[in-house]
């Protein structure tokens, strides 16, 4: 006669408690990062705005440096991008929080 040797499979008191840790802290981690994605969108759309204002002062006035617009031009540019890398972690990581939570992420 042979014996098979059985491996259950219900979780310990320990690992499931450990587990749920490990899903808490999860959780946690994603929210705060969701909220700081959130945050550095903003600022990043308040520089953004901020450098569309100067470059339209900057580019009505008549003493205008050419090169000195140049650069704003591609600090804006620069800002935009940023913008739209942020706004696309955000949302991934509010997805995410989503997910597990079933509600957003503020």
């Amino acid at each position: 006669m042979t014996v098979k040797n059985h491996v259950s499979t219900t979780p310990k008191p320990h690992e499931a408690t450990t587990e749920s840790l490990i899903n808490e802290a999860s959780t946690e981690i994603l929210r705060d990062f969701a909220l700081l994605a959130s945050r550095r969108k903003q600022e990043l759309k308040s520089e953004v705005d901020g450098l569309e204002k100067r470059i339209a002062f900057v580019s009505r006035a008549p003493s205008t440096e050419a090169a000195s617009l140049r650069e704003m031009e591609n600090e804006l540019a620069l800002k935009k991008k940023l913008r739209q890398e942020w706004n696309d972690i955000y949302d991934k990581v509010a997805q995410r929080w989503r997910t597990m939570t079933g509600r957003d992420p503020k």
